[in-house]
């Protein structure tokens, strides 16, 4: 049976959306998460270490969308303060 992993990093107030997850994606390769988190913050994570690779910073309110560009170099954002984010990676 697979082994599962807490990733561990988004913050948020308990019961309320900010606490929620709303989204994620893998990168094209498989080498990123991206979790779009209510507490107003995209986290990038490596999969197999569970380890918190970056927190992206810019939205004012929860994101709650995520999506990597078909060659895994930028990643698109949405969230609940009616902006949407490019996000370059630089890989």
């Amino acid at each position: 049976y697979p082994v599962a992993k807490d990733l561990i990093g988004h913050a948020g107030k308990a019961g309320s959306y900010q606490a929620l997850i709303w989204q994620l994606a893998f990168s094209p390769g498989g080498d990123l998460l991206a979790s779009a988190g209510g507490d107003a913050t995209v986290r990038l994570w490596d999969p197999v270490s569970a380890e918190l690779l970056a927190a992206l910073y810019g939205h004012v309110s929860g994101v709650t969308s995520v999506a990597f560009n078909p060659g895994g170099r930028s990643l698109a954002s949405g969230g609940l303060d009616a902006t949407l984010r490019i996000w370059g990676l630089g890989q």
